[in-house]
């Protein structure tokens, strides 16, 4: 059964934005590993949807960091799209050494607005990112 439904006479467009974590970085295979894929796969992977993974690595959902989502080409082919539904996950890269949090928030709800605003009025859901630990490898 599907959890989420198109109210169209077409496939359900999906998009997934993200960080590494969405981009499916560190997994056996992006394609068919990442969290996206393995979502598209839950929902039967029918022609009722169509999914694009739009994440890119190493980014982050702050304008003012140093590696930005917002300056990617993936961000500016968003706007392109007409998306039905947008997943975000963004954080993890966001909390590195120059952690401000009133920043993050300021910034993060920015760029969820941004998505809100499209002109296909897509639903938005927020995903939280995974817990970082002490000693994580990759320097954050």
């Amino acid at each position: 059964a599907s959890i989420i439904k198109s109210k169209y006479d077409r496939p359900l467009s999906i998009l997934t934005i993200g960080d590494s974590i969405t981009e499916g970085t560190g997994s056996s295979n992006t394609w068919t590993k990442s969290w996206p894929a393995q979502l598209s796969d839950m929902l039967d992977n029918s022609e009722r949807y169509l999914f694009r993974n739009l994440a890119v690595g190493g980014t982050t959902g702050m304008r003012s960091s140093k590696n930005p989502y917002w300056k990617t080409y993936q961000f500016y082919s968003t706007k392109l799209l007409a998306p039905d539904v947008v997943f975000i996950m963004f954080g993890t890269n966001d909390a590195g050494s120059s952690w401000n949090e009133s920043l993050f928030i300021k910034e993060y709800t920015e760029l969820i607005q941004h998505f809100q605003n499209l002109r296909s009025n897509p639903e938005v859901f927020i995903l939280i990112p995974p817990p970082l630990y002490a000693g994580y490898y990759w320097g954050i």
